[in-house]
């Protein structure tokens, strides 16, 4: 009997490790997952906004003149862009009209047309979106902890975005809708993926 109870206790000593080991990795997920825990500093949720809204006035600005680019409608550049971008205005406004190049050991101004103008915003533009996706992609990485070898985010795209010449208010509310769409399946699946870790 009394080999027999030691061996009672001795599995119930396992059977309770076993069980605090659960807990543990219980709470440390659950610590994780924490809607109160901030994933971005306020800081880097500005920054967000702002290159966001740079972006969305880029699309805005207007060029004209023949041979040589003017910015019809400068004040968007140098009132709104600019300081979302921070940047001075009139150097934003030469860059886009007058770009330097290097040729040789050499800095050249190029004159643009309208055309080629607004080939650079655009430019631009998909420069600025591709670094502020990449950077989301690596923060929302290191959040996540996720290993080098693992280094992707899996997103479905429901609808994407729409490209038209000239993007109404009513494209940016569709734009709008379907990603809030996608986050909603995004996080209908990670719940789901949560339960089943939970089993």
């Amino acid at each position: 009997k009394e080999h027999q109870l030691k061996k009672e206790l001795a599995q119930g000593e396992k059977e309770r490790k076993v069980l605090e080991s659960r807990v543990r990795q219980e709470q440390t997920i659950a610590r994780e997952l924490d809607p109160r825990r901030r994933y971005l500093e306020e800081e880097e949720q500005d920054l967000i906004y702002r290159v966001c809204a740079a972006i969305l006035h880029l699309g805005n600005v207007e060029f004209s003149g023949e041979e040589q680019a003017q910015v019809a409608n400068v004040d968007v550049l140098t009132d709104k862009v600019a300081p979302l971008l921070k940047v001075d205005g009139p150097s934003l406004v030469a860059a886009l009209i007058s770009p330097r190049v290097m040729a040789g050991r050499e800095l050249i101004t190029l004159s643009l047309n309208p055309v080629k103008a607004g080939n650079s915003r655009d430019a631009l533009v998909k420069a600025l979106y591709g670094r502020l996706f990449l950077w989301v992609v690596d923060k929302i990485n290191n959040t996540l902890r996720v290993a080098g070898k693992d280094n992707f985010i899996g997103i479905l795209d429901i609808a994407g975005f729409e490209i038209f010449e000239v993007n109404s208010f009513e494209q940016l509310c569709i734009n709008f809708t379907n990603e809030r769409l996608q986050q909603f399946f995004n996080n209908h699946m990670f719940n789901l993926e949560q339960e089943e870790y939970k089993r």
